[in-house]
């Protein structure tokens, strides 16, 4: 084609996609700043005019919601306005400006943040403040900061609700473990009780009265002992760090949920580390994350014959932990790299926040858990926690989890 005639052509499909780009003719602004784009590329000297209409597409791209066509035309254009204008040329700002708005479109917000920055630096050394262009983009990005005060407003929001739900999911698996427990001994003050009653009538004893009396206080103690960690472990502070056994740890967990899953006719297992591993932890929290775990496994198990928890402690020169073991079906290879992320789940009505809250939580103790799979069969979740000795002189804080 000839060149003039070329020039001619892209000079009217140019103006015609801005004016589709003004009348809300989205669709039309793409096609002809793109085929304006393609006439200009082939002219010599025409690198400015091409970049302007792959910007003029993008941004009717933008207005289409298609962002990433948008953002590929984008980088190009400022890649081109660089390479032929320089890095600090008011195109390059307007193209940057352009760009900051699609990746906030996307929530990108620390990426448009960059951009706005850098417009802003670019427009402010080679125009007045007071240039339309510098306080277009000075505008775009008061918005943005505005945009991102209040995410970050919802988001904390968010994250206390979040985590006041959790909690009180773990307040009530601890409630019902509770209700488990206080069975046996009020059967016990019972059953002594109507003892007590039946010898009065026929005749009782000092030392065989004294006998079932002591059994009814033992029982009112362990009654007592039972309110009292449930107490703690509602009221308690979930930020200060103390020596944590976690063999004490894990027994007293089996207290409350090994009746709870024999009713699930699922079998709950330790093995113990002879080496009683400790470690700078907070009992509350590490007794969250077993708790979910333990109800992850048990939902799991739900229909596996001969089914069985197992958790373990282990003890290493730089590292204590637990495994949390299941004979059930383990998680699929697709759904692993996930686990941990926030509203993923593998349950039809699981809100995927457990095994987040539980990988945050571990981290704020600086700790890890990892999902092994296990063999033959089952699900693995190995806990890591640094040993005492490694966090004797640290500070004692604990960023803030409840959940």
């Amino acid at each position: 084609m000839n060149p003039n005639k070329r020039l001619r052509l892209a000079r009217e499909k140019s103006q015609s996609g801005l004016d589709a780009l003004n009348a809300a003719r989205y669709q039309q602004a793409v096609d002809d700043s793109l085929e304006a784009a393609k006439l200009c590329k082939e002219l010599k000297g025409g690198e400015r005019n091409y970049a302007r209409c792959l910007v003029c597409a993008a941004i009717a791209l933008g207005e289409l919601e298609r962002y990433i066509e948008a953002q590929k035309l984008l980088e190009k254009a400022i890649s081109i306005q660089t390479k032929t204008l320089g890095s600090e040329h008011p195109d390059v700002a307007g193209s940057l400006n352009n760009l900051a708005l699609i990746h906030k479109a996307q929530g990108e917000m620390a990426k448009a943040q960059d951009c706005f920055q850098r417009a802003q630096t670019i427009i402010n050394q080679v125009t007045d403040k007071s240039h339309p262009a510098a306080q277009q983009i000075s505008q775009n990005y008061l918005q943005l900061q505005q945009t991102i005060t209040e995410l970050e407003r919802r988001n904390i929001e968010q994250r206390i609700a979040l985590e006041e739900a959790n909690k009180l999911n773990y307040l009530g698996l601890m409630a019902t473990g509770i209700a488990h427990n206080i069975n046996n001994p009020v059967g016990i003050i019972r059953l002594a009780a109507q003892r007590g009653l039946h010898k009065l009538e026929t005749g009782i004893g000092v030392v065989e009265g004294q006998e079932i009396f002591q059994r009814i206080l033992r029982q009112a103690d362990r009654l007592h002992d039972i309110i009292q960690g449930f107490r703690k472990f509602a009221h308690g502070d979930r930020q200060r760090r103390e020596t944590v056994e976690l063999n004490a740890l894990v027994i007293e967990i089996q207290e409350y949920f090994s009746s709870q899953l024999e009713a699930h006719h699922i079998t709950l297992k330790l093995e113990l580390s002879d080496e009683n591993p400790c470690s700078h932890a907070n009992r509350f929290v590490l007794q969250e994350v077993l708790m979910n775990l333990i109800q992850n496994a048990r939902e799991a198990l739900e229909h596996t014959p001969d089914a069985f928890v197992i958790i373990k402690t282990w003890q290493q020169a730089e590292k204590v932990g637990l495994y949390i073991e299941d004979n059930g079906a383990g998680i699929p290879s697709a759904q692993q790299k996930n686990l941990f992320t926030p509203f993923h789940s593998t349950k039809t009505d699981g809100t995927g926040l457990g095994l987040y809250f539980a990988n945050k939580a571990l981290a704020d103790l600086h700790g890890t858990i990892i999902y092994q799979e296990r063999q033959p069969n089952g699900a693995c979740f190995k806990i890591e926690l640094p040993p005492v000795q490694e966090n004797e002189h640290e500070n004692n804080s604990l960023s803030n989890f409840s959940g």
